[in-house]
């Protein structure tokens, strides 16, 4: 069952960070990309948080760098997810059970 939610948190987390790569561009795949990008807004903001702090700079700095601390930020945050959506899962059966 761990795997499932490792597995779908991983897809998700890389996902969300190529999604958000690809939004910043223009041309045909813009507006499909932009719509899946929400996806990772949480961890892009903790992200832009964590490079503009230890970057010292007010831009954030490049978007590999953002990329590279947003994809694992995502990946914690959708595994916590998971956990607790599957905690919520089990508590439903055990109390439908007589």
């Amino acid at each position: 069952m761990y795997k499932v939610s490792i597995s779908i948190a991983l897809i998700l987390s890389i996902v969300a960070s190529a999604a958000y790569a690809c939004s910043c561009g223009v041309g045909p795949a813009y507006p499909f990309c932009r719509e899946i990008a929400f996806i990772g807004v949480p961890g892009i903001l903790a992200a832009a948080m964590f490079t503009i702090a230890g970057l010292g700079s007010h831009g954030g700095g490049p978007l590999t760098v953002l990329l590279a601390v947003a994809t694992p930020l995502n990946f914690l945050l959708y595994l916590g997810v998971c956990a607790a959506a599957q905690r919520l899962a089990n508590t439903i059966r055990s109390k439908q059970q007589p």
